[in-house]
């Protein structure tokens, strides 16, 4: 009886949490009346929005079903015909570079190569003696593996951690675990936010892209990436200094033989492959497209050949140049098994429906950006850059640990992209550096089980779990001094770049 209840009550929850999805998507749009000036087609796309945030926060739906939803219920506005809708989301030039972004990736996931970094990051023969340093190389390996594995290298650097733990004898719910499980775990979460056309990132930037999209901004991925390195590995160092200003019980690093971290390779050494070489050199090759273009003059000859590319295609030819090349005679990797694993096509079909509805958001003929634009300029008009950034990382922080931080970086980054825009065109901010910005408060997640679906893996970790006065002590006050990071470091890089 007591099983044949909670199945009810799980069907009841699911099936009322369904309502309230499809009531927002379909019915709201219709019977909502208009104000402020936004036309009714504004209003649907109100509606849409915030039941795709609704059921895209609650882990039962997927990102698939609400996605199909959000299609359907476009196409029942004036906004779309079914050949606009397709040109828009599969004919969009992003949504195909995002695919041949993620298989990418995934060559540097099948051939190993982002492991291998790790490890051997970790057995460099400069960190023995040094345990501050090791714990920095750490948490900067961490980051590697968010960056390239995304949850998967979360689980791998969980592991990596036991396993070290176990070989130093340290209690599993001493405070070297507690201090090292979050300072990887937060390591790996920003370093999620590095690729912004791989995982829940891509989710997030969609919303951005749609804005910047329709003011006629290009992003440029160099620069995102760059911003991102560039406060994650002054976050790393600070939260390694923190351990040693607080002077967290490190010792038994001293005298550590390292090499046993690569233990499990042939002869306890480790060898990068011709295989892993070659993804590393490919993805290097595929993402100094932007690199160089950032900085290359247009009029320049080598600037008018490269200009026959965009990084979509720049991506395509470094697939292609991957797949050709033969180890004993036999491809390096098999395309088609690449190409089936690699794609995921819920954040795809995600990112497709919310850059329509960003685009019927943000298009001036529907008021919905008027309206907020008259709401929110109260608030933030006269505001200088500097606090308007600090603003927005604490808010979005703040609610990104409270609430799922994919709905909250869709919200955050629709809803204040517009005045981004406007300080991009009065002051001359660098605008792909504040995406960057709302990107990565909505990645700084790990204080509550409801801020991301992968945020157990730390929280019911036994050195956290049966110390919450140190979850609340350190990590509260690591959220908070990330914040402070990030106000300072991207706005910095902002008015730089």
């Amino acid at each position: 009886m007591s099983n044949l209840s909670e199945k009810r009550h799980s069907y009841l929850g699911y099936a009322v949490k369904l309502a309230a999805g499809l009531f927002l998507i379909f019915v709201f749009g219709r019977i909502c009346p208009s104000w402020g000036g936004i036309a009714q087609t504004g209003i649907q796309a109100i509606g849409i929005f915030f039941g795709l945030i609704f059921l895209l926060s609650n882990a039962e739906f997927g990102l698939i079903l609400p996605s199909l939803l959000g299609f359907l219920a476009v196409l029942l506005t004036d906004a779309y015909t079914p050949n606009s809708l397709m040109a828009a989301t599969f004919g969009n030039s992003t949504v195909v570079q995002i695919i041949f972004a993620y298989v990418l990736c995934q060559t540097i996931i099948d051939t190993g190569a982002g492991e291998f970094i790790a490890k051997w990051l970790l057995t460099r023969k400069s960190l023995h003696g040094r345990p501050y340093l090791f714990c920095f190389v750490f948490f900067f390996a961490s980051w590697v593996m968010g960056a390239f594995a995304k949850i998967g290298g979360i689980v791998f650097v969980i592991a990596l951690l036991d396993s070290l733990v176990e070989k130093l004898d340290y209690e599993k719910t001493g405070s070297f675990n507690r201090w090292m499980s979050l300072g990887s775990f937060v390591s790996a979460c920003i370093g999620m936010a590095l690729i912004p056309f791989q995982g829940l990132p891509l989710v997030i930037f969609g919303a951005i892209l749609s804005a910047m999209a329709q003011s006629g901004i290009v992003l440029n991925y160099a620069v995102y990436m760059l911003s991102i390195t560039v406060f994650s590995m002054a976050f790393i160092a600070l939260f390694a200094l923190a351990m040693k200003l607080c002077r967290v019980e490190v010792s038994r690093l001293g005298s550590f033989d390292l090499s046993c971290i690569g233990s499990g390779e042939e002869n306890g050494a480790l060898r990068m492959t011709r295989k892993q070489l070659l993804a590393c050199l490919i993805f290097v090759f595929a993402i100094a497209y932007s690199v160089v273009m950032a900085f290359l003059s247009p009029d320049s000859p080598v600037g008018r050949l490269l200009s026959i590319f965009d990084q979509c295609t720049w991506f395509i030819l470094a697939l292609v140049i991957f797949f050709l090349l033969r180890e004993e005679g036999k491809p390096l990797l098999d395309a088609e098994q690449t190409f089936r694993r690699s794609v995921s096509w819920g954040i795809v079909l995600a990112v497709c429906i919310f850059n329509v509805i960003g685009g019927m958001l943000a298009n001036p003929e529907f008021g919905v950006r008027g309206w907020l634009n008259s709401l929110l300029e109260p608030v933030f008009s006269g505001l200088p850059f500097p606090v308007f950034m600090l603003l927005i990382c604490l808010v979005s922080t703040i609610c990104t640990n409270l609430f799922a931080n994919a709905a909250v970086g869709l919200i955050v980054g629709t809803l204040t992209m517009p005045f981004a825009i406007t300080y991009g065109e009065t002051l001359g901010i660098n605008v792909t550096v504040y995406g960057a910005a709302v990107t990565m408060s909505a990645m700084f997640s790990f204080m509550t089980m409801a801020a991301a679906g992968y945020v157990p893996l730390l929280l019911t970790r036994p050195c956290i779990q049966q110390n919450q006065k140190f979850l609340w002590g350190v990590g509260g006050g690591t959220c908070l001094g990330g914040i402070a990071l990030m106000a300072a470091v991207f706005t910095a890089l902002a008015y730089i770049l």
